[in-house]
């Protein structure tokens, strides 16, 4: 059974608003964690001496804040990809003027500050 435009329209329409919704929050949780955790090891003197004394895991350290930064910017990445996609085809179901899904989608510029605020919080 192939669905019709309005269940088309549904289930599109609820997905961008769910994406939206979703990368926005992850977002704010990935900073958070981010921030809380250059915070500690900027500021707890038992973390910058054994940082400071332990190469191995300093270097863990860097690592491990910098590949939670690179998941989180590979996750977005794919979640903007699939956000295009979905506004495409709403569009494409010529259901309702374009003009209608402005701000419903994740355009560049919203990525790249979501992604800018993360990587701030981790300086």
């Amino acid at each position: 059974m192939i669905a019709t435009a309005q269940q088309q329209f549904d289930v599109l329409f609820t997905t961008l608003r769910e994406i939206q919704t979703g990368l926005i929050s992850s977002t704010a949780q990935v900073a958070g964690f981010l921030l809380l955790a250059t915070g500690w090891i900027a500021t707890s003197q038992t973390a910058q001496t054994f940082l400071r004394t332990d190469k191995s895991a300093r270097y863990l350290a860097v690592a491990s804040l910098g590949g939670a930064f690179m998941l989180y910017v590979a996750a977005s990445l794919k979640t903007f990809l699939v956000s295009r996609k979905a506004l495409a085809l709403l569009k494409g179901l010529n259901f309702m003027p374009s003009e209608n899904f402005v701000g419903r989608s994740i355009d560049v510029p919203i990525i790249l500050v979501l992604l800018l605020v993360t990587c701030f919080s981790l300086c």
